[in-house]
């Protein structure tokens, strides 16, 4: 073999070998989870490519481990999922967003309707849902859903006020589920009965996120 060209192919070899090494025992670089609250600009009119775009910029934000909803009626115990999106735990029931935030994203995957009892909202076969934070005029915290479904709007009607579950405790974590305030072992309360439905498949939980100091649950109380 040529001296002359065998040196410079050997040097770039432990060249290579040596940058390997080094980077071997280091960490690659991860992203931060994105903490901001979920605030994205909806689309004036719904369609499958608005929807897309929909959960495309709520992918900027951090998300968190689907919950799976407490369901009678439902075909399998994964038919309603709820997960939430962005911050919640800096939401104040007595001082809301100024402007609406996502705090969560609801899916019904199953083939049959499913009503949400305490909300009186039907979470259609195979549709997707938004859950959102705002604030009214006295700046109290409302909340509501978006279907991204036929029923679309950007522009809801709140179905009642977010309040305060008044524990000690302060939230561990962002979250959002379909809980009562007294469903965690670090909290207590008193759990709120809502009236059995007519329809087969029913949710009986309230809408339920952390928030500040402890946690929040969505009520009818306007």
């Amino acid at each position: 073999m040529n001296p002359s060209r065998f040196a410079p192919r050997a040097a770039r070899l432990c060249t290579a070998v040596t940058v390997a090494f080094i980077f071997s025992g280091c960490p690659l670089p991860t992203r931060a989870p994105n903490k901001r609250p979920a605030e994205i600009n909806l689309p004036p009119k719904g369609s499958a490519q608005a929807f897309e775009q929909i959960i495309r910029d709520l992918g900027q934000f951090d998300w968190g481990p689907s919950h799976y909803a407490q369901c009678d009626g439902c075909q399998t115990a994964r038919d309603v999922t709820i997960r939430y999106t962005g911050s919640t735990k800096d939401v104040k029931a007595n001082d809301g967003p100024l402007k609406m935030r996502i705090v969560a994203l609801v899916e019904n995957s199953s083939n049959q309707d499913v009503a949400h009892v305490p909300s009186r909202t039907t979470f259609k076969a195979n549709t997707k849902y938004l859950m959102w934070v705002h604030s009214r005029a006295d700046r109290k915290a409302t909340w509501g859903f978006i279907e991204l479904g036929a029923a679309y709007t950007p522009n809801p009607q709140p179905i009642g006020l977010l309040t305060d579950c008044g524990h000690k405790t302060p939230s561990p974590t962002d979250d959002a589920d379909f809980k009562d305030c007294s469903d965690y072992a670090y909290f207590s309360g008193v759990q709120t009965a809502f009236g059995a439905p007519s329809a087969a498949a029913y949710i009986s939980k309230p809408g339920w996120i952390g928030c500040d100091p402890d946690c929040c649950t969505g009520t009818k109380q306007q």
